[in-house]
């Protein structure tokens, strides 16, 4: 399920995720869904030690995310 992280277009559906890991669809809606809070949640926590304070996170994602997307913030 890792690469529901990230919308690189070659991800597998949902159904055939499913199908792979003995789940229904539903159950993995599910699993991503959480997959992806937590994931969220790692990286803020990440960020914030790298940063002066916690109202530089979010402009410290922001910027990474430009970054990721070859563009400059």
């Amino acid at each position: 399920m890792k690469g529901c992280l990230t919308a690189d277009g070659s991800l597998e559906s949902y159904v055939q995720i499913a199908g792979r890991l003995d789940m229904t669809e539903q159950a993995v809606k599910v699993a991503v869904h959480r997959l992806r809070r937590r994931y969220q949640e790692l990286l803020r926590e990440e960020i914030g030690q790298t940063v002066s304070g916690a109202d530089e996170i979010d402009d410290e994602l922001r910027n990474l995310f430009a970054a990721v997307r070859g563009r400059t913030a």
